[in-house]
């Protein structure tokens, strides 16, 4: 199983994107322990959808803040962005035509999110702390219920 624990090597240099990594590290986390104890149905679609919600907010989020700093590199992020959220909806129509979720396909969801901080992330991080860019161009964007 992958790593769901935040580590300090997952860091991008910028405070409001890590606080939301670690937020989605959370989401799975809650997942893969659902998961293992064998919880309702019902209950685990209701968690997904939560995952899939934040993470359609914390991309756009991103896309905001790379288009805010003139990011150069912000078509391959958001193409990677694209790439998780077809993932994740695949996986969450499933669960609501009745199939099972397993640990393997939450594993591997993991696996992608880690790779999407550490590549993706960790560049657009190195961007704006080499070009000295502020962050307050990170700053909240859209109202959303997790903020």
């Amino acid at each position: 199983m992958a790593t769901i624990k935040w580590r300090k090597n997952l860091s991008v240099g910028i405070m409001r994107i890590d606080l939301h990594n670690q937020h989605l590290l959370r989401l799975l986390h809650g997942l893969h322990e659902a998961l293992r104890k064998g919880c309702d149905k019902a209950d685990l679609k209701f968690d997904f959808a939560e995952l899939v919600d934040y993470s359609v907010f914390h991309f756009a989020c991103e896309e905001i803040w790379m288009s805010r700093t003139h990011y150069r590199q912000v078509m391959e992020h958001e193409e990677d962005h694209k790439r998780i959220i077809l993932r994740l909806c695949k996986l969450y129509k499933d669960l609501q035509n009745g199939c099972d979720l397993t640990l393997r396909e939450l594993s591997t969801l993991i696996t992608l999110l880690i790779i999407h901080f550490k590549e993706f992330d960790a560049s657009f991080g190195r961007f704006v702390l080499e070009n000295k860019l502020s962050t307050t161009l990170m700053a909240p964007v859209p109202r959303h219920k997790y903020f």
